[in-house]
């Protein structure tokens, strides 16, 4: 066997842990599209214009808000977390996880803009979609055939990486000039605040936590990571509207007595 023929089966069973530990943050996405696709179409047929641009700022703050711990949690420690996967998926997969993780949290940022402009009444550009999902595939493809060699399972990660901040771009791009919205609240702070603190805290502790065995760094990680995160959060408190948009559309959350 070639040596780029086993470089490559290397990169594929070392980077398929470091993906699917990354693609947990995507699954946060996909429960608030879920969520967030019949509020907007609603919002639509009552010509909301505003209403949609508030929900969409608030949704994506909740998303950046619940995948910020896990991605701090995957690039501060990668090392316990690929351990999960055996020993030798610790070390070798680490920068891989760190790249994909930063690509993931991308599409959790930037992924409901697809669909907005669904439920908006741009369903015509599925075929434009189409056909950027297949150049992206084309690019991704590209960047694989040019970086795997280089870098192994990092150049793959990398690639991905690439691949997504282009997406991202494009996104942000697309719906800005659609519909005039973007998805950047100024509320988006006190998650983007909390998270830079709690990652802080695990960069400081990182060096000790090494010192353990994998699995109780892992577990303690977690934990000063999700009590820290949460405690700021609490701290910093929920935005009114999103009180307000809350009780509208889960009424039974309102424990007020009727009269």
């Amino acid at each position: 066997m070639s040596r780029n023929a086993k470089l490559a089966i290397c990169s594929f069973f070392g980077y398929h842990p470091a993906a699917r530990t990354a693609g947990l943050i995507r699954s946060v996405l996909l429960a608030f599209t879920g969520i967030a696709a019949p509020m907007i179409a609603d919002l639509h047929a009552k010509s909301q214009s505003a209403e949609i641009g508030r929900i969409y700022k608030m949704v994506t703050r909740w998303i950046i808000m619940l995948v910020i711990p896990p991605a701090i949690l995957f690039m501060a420690l990668p090392e316990p977390v690929l351990s999960v996967f055996g020993d030798r998926f610790a070390a070798g997969g680490a920068t891989a996880l760190l790249l994909l993780t930063a690509a993931s949290f991308l599409q959790a940022t930037f992924g409901l803009s697809a669909t907005v402009l669904a439920m908006t009444g741009y369903a015509r550009l599925s075929l434009l979609n189409l056909l950027n999902a297949l150049g992206a595939l084309g690019l991704q493809v590209g960047l694989n055939l040019l970086l795997i060699p280089r870098m192994g399972l990092n150049g793959a990660a990398l690639a991905t990486l690439l691949l997504f901040l282009l997406l991202s771009a494009l996104r942000l791009g697309e719906i800005q000039r659609l519909l005039k919205i973007h998805p950047f609240g100024k509320a988006l702070w006190k998650p983007l605040a909390a998270g830079l603190s709690c990652g802080a805290l695990l960069l400081l502790v990182r060096p000790w936590l090494l010192t353990l065995p994998p699995f109780p760094g892992l577990v303690t990680g977690a934990v000063l990571a999700l009590s820290s995160y949460m405690l700021l959060m609490l701290l910093l408190k929920l935005e009114a509207e999103e009180r307000e948009i809350i009780l509208r559309y889960i009424p039974f959350l309102n424990k007020e007595p009727k009269r």
